[in-house]
């Protein structure tokens, strides 16, 4: 019988090796390169803000050379990489991911774009209607439920670990604050500075210290409001209950805590003996606290009034956001600055005498004055040959004429803002370019130092993404921005933002007075600084052109509700000409100080504790013709058009003398309700049959005010409250009464009706501020008549006093 199935065996045998090969092909093809990507700050970046990640990268193979390349809001942007055999690497990539991201993909490429390897990162956008607080350390997250505690509504706490931290502040914006209750000793230097930059353009950083001091503040230190700190076994926290006028945590006994002595300039809130246990101290436009009690450890890990500390420490602030915005938001600084680079002679309109000339001149050649050549000639026939002729050279004719009015050059128009405060080393600088062109081209441009580098686009005029212009941009030392496209006598504008070395030209010694603030600015540079000036939202003043170790003092009035943009405040009212090169230098910083605090209106919080960006008071002054950190055509000579400005954040000091806080700077929160009440924001509700007490409470640094005056103010809108305006009123219906805390008498005083009117000058002003200047009012309805219904409720006050 004839065995058919042999042959069979030797096909098996075929396909079984040919599925060991197909198997063993990508295995023996897996690349050598392999890449990790973890985004920092847990991921969470600002709404059109900058993400940092740390990509991972490690070689198995020979030794090569690529890209870490990812696609951004604005392109694409890569950074070089070396990679030896065996090495393993960590480098930080910067990108702007679109708004609504929910991941960030990473690859690494050949020089030549051939994909190797790739990795995704996941990432969020930040809440912009609140703003969020970041915990570094704490595991057990026992401080997550005391933050959260503060109010409804507000965003969840991040936690975060050093390693989070990028080593640039750009990833940093969109955080109100970030809690440090970790070891610190792993925090490289470009982090702590970093950490700096952040806190001087308005971010608050409090410290916990207690048993672990030493490791939290190892790399630190230079920041706190406190030095020569110590450890101190069986304190008694009664001080600090008393100031937060708070009832002490169950089981509350003696604590191992850190006391501290108050750098100059701090305010020492709390203290036990001589030294200090919470203190506080301005940096820049925002502020560093140091708490010597590790809150994060028993008897505060469930304590109910945990919540009395942080809404003081990091107050909610989104009523006086909503209510006045004290400045242009981040997207409006495209605009800002795009108008500003504009400022150029070569974009000019021609005139519309010239317009008209050549409108006519071209109307006259082509129809009547051709018609009648030929008519003479007898060739009429020849129209359809004369007339694109006469398009051809009238139209180089014409542009001929553009050229010499718009030059043949390459024009780079720069402004630099060199962001810095007295007591730091460093400063940010944001350079704002725009490159025109006298005829289509690309170019390269580079920037010296290791910067971020992007197009400005203006989301209120290119509101569409499919529209925008992409970018290649290679991060490094030099910084790279290839391909940027320019059409003809066009204007393509980039910005490149760095940290430098820096110590300021200009000095302030500033306090508050009762209407503004008062002081003497100092020119210590080598150089004349022009125009100096003092802005805050809602004032403005021209101090003048200070040369070298000139002094001048000033007094800026600053109104809680101003019609005049705070540029006009300090250049006067213009007609908006350019025709001279002073007036385009006028114009240009007209347009970069309404970008740094607005059109005026709201004055905002002036001294108050909220944190987030710094919007003034500063102290400016302008250099022409110079550039902290310039940028480069790459192998164009350019004709450069430069101006900087120094932009010095600070705080004025609140006293010492008399002071008078306006409601403005004063915190509300909502204690306790009964009845019937619906809150509409932080503080803000309406009430009907039933009660609300508020607490109010004054700046951290009036803490301690001993008040002669106390003016209550109760209306139905926070905004005409915060206004303050002279003689306004806004009563509400009959029914309503308003009563004010007695600390004295442990018992509530009656003051009046509110639907008499809205202001009420109390008697006894000391008996109602607790320790730590709150102040609790308490609004009841009854008997509301039903045809008004529950009507909105918002407090406020006027504090006069001495410090």
């Amino acid at each position: 019988m004839t065995n058919r199935t042999a042959p069979r065996v030797p096909l098996a045998l075929a396909l079984a090796l040919l599925t060991v090969i197909a198997l063993a092909g990508p295995v023996a093809a897996a690349d050598p390169v392999t890449i990790e990507a973890r985004a920092q700050v847990a991921g969470r970046f600002e709404a059109n803000g900058w993400l940092g990640v740390a990509v991972t990268l490690s070689n198995s193979g020979e030794p090569t050379t690529g890209y870490v390349v990812a696609d951004s809001e604005d392109g694409t942007v890569r950074r070089l990489v070396e990679l030896p055999a065996g090495a393993r690497k960590q480098v930080n990539l910067y990108v702007r991911p679109p708004n609504f991201s929910a991941t960030v993909a990473v690859r690494f490429t050949d020089t030549n774009g051939t994909l190797r390897t790739s990795a995704t990162a996941s990432v969020r956008v930040l809440d912009r209607t609140a703003a969020t607080i970041a915990i570094v350390g704490d595991p057990a997250g026992n401080l997550r439920p005391q933050i959260i505690g503060r109010a409804q509504g507000l965003p969840d706490p991040i936690p975060l670990q050093p390693a989070d931290l990028p080593e640039r502040p750009e990833p940093l914006a969109g955080l109100e604050a970030i809690l440090w209750a970790a070891d610190s000793s792993s925090v490289t230097e470009a982090q702590r500075m970093s950490l700096e930059r952040w806190v001087a353009g308005g971010g608050h950083l409090v410290v916990i210290g207690g048993a672990d001091w030493q490791a939290r503040t190892a790399n630190l230190a230079d920041m706190l409001p406190v030095e020569s700190i110590t450890a101190s076994d069986g304190v008694a926290l009664a001080p600090l209950y008393q100031w937060l006028a708070a009832r002490p945590p169950a089981g509350a006994g003696t604590q191992t805590v850190a006391l501290g002595t108050p750098r100059s300039g701090a305010v020492d809130l709390v203290s036990s003996g001589d030294q200090s246990l919470f203190a506080s101290m301005s940096r820049g436009a925002g502020r560093v606290t140091w708490i010597g009690a590790d809150m994060a450890t028993e008897p505060f890990r469930g304590w109910p009034d945990a919540s009395a500390l942080w809404s003081r420490l990091l107050p909610d602030n989104r009523v006086s956001q909503q209510m006045g915005e004290p400045g242009p938001i981040e997207d409006e600084l495209s605009g800002f600055m795009i108008q500003a680079l504009s400022n150029l002679p070569s974009l000019d309109v021609p005139g519309a005498e010239l317009l008209l000339a050549l409108l006519a001149a071209y109307i006259l050649l082509i129809g009547p004055v051709s018609y009648f050549a030929l008519r003479r000639l007898d060739r009429r026939e020849l129209a359809w040959v004369t007339a694109p002729l006469l398009v051809v050279i009238f139209s180089t004719g014409t542009y001929g004429l553009g050229l010499s009015m718009k030059g043949s050059d390459i024009i780079v128009n720069e402004v630099s803002l060199v962001r810095a405060t007295p007591d730091a080393t460093t400063a940010t600088v944001s350079t704002y370019a725009g490159v025109f062109s006298p005829s289509r081209a690309s170019y390269d441009l580079s920037v010296p130092g290791e910067a971020l580098m992007s197009g400005i686009v203006n989301n209120f005029v290119d509101f569409d993404p499919g529209n925008r212009r992409r970018y290649v941009t290679e991060q490094g030392t030099p910084s790279h921005l290839l391909d940027l496209n320019v059409s003809v006598f066009g204007l393509e504008a980039v910005r490149s933002e760095t940290i430098i070395s820096y110590q300021p030209d200009l000095d302030v010694e500033w306090s508050y007075t009762e209407d503004g603030i008062e002081g003497e600015v100092t020119n210590h540079g080598d150089g004349t600084v022009e125009d100096v000036a003092v802005l805050a939202p809602g004032g403005g003043k021209l101090v003048g052109t200070l040369e070298p170790g000139a002094s001048e003092t000033f007094e800026l009035r600053i109104t809680n509700v101003s019609e005049r943009a705070t540029s006009d405040q300090v250049y006067g009212f213009t007609n908006g000409g350019r025709t001279t090169a002073a007036l385009r230098r006028i114009a240009v910083r007209r347009q970069v100080i309404d970008s740094l605090v607005g059109y005026g209106g709201f004055g905002g919080p002036v001294g108050s504790m909220s944190g987030g960006v710094g919007r003034g008071p500063y102290v400016i002054g302008w250099r022409v013709d110079e550039s902290s950190m310039p940028i480069q055509l790459d192998g164009h000579a350019v004709q450069r058009y430069a101006q900087t400005v120094e932009v010095l954040a600070g705080t004025p000091r609140l006293g010492p003398g008399t002071v008078r806080i306006q409601p403005a700077q004063l915190t509300t929160e909502l204690v306790s309700t009964a009845g019937t009440v619906q809150e509409l924001e932080p503080g803000w509700l309406t009430l009907g049959e039933g009660e609300v007490v508020f607490r109010l409470s004054l700046p951290l640094e009036a803490s301690r005010i001993a008040p002669s005056k106390v003016e209550l103010v109760v209306g139905s809108d926070p905004s005409v409250i915060y206004f303050n305006q002279a003689g306004f009123s806004s009563p509400l219906p009959e029914g309503y009464q308003v009563s004010a805390y007695d600390r004295a008498s442990g018992d509530w005083i009656d003051v009046g009706d509110v639907s008499t009117g809205s202001h009420f000058v109390m008697g006894n002003p000391a008996n109602l501020l607790d320790a730590g200047g709150g102040i609790l009012i308490r609004v009841t309805g009854s008997d509301i008549d039903e045809e008004f219904g529950n009507s909105p409720v918002f407090v406020g006050a006027l504090v006069e006093g001495v410090l």
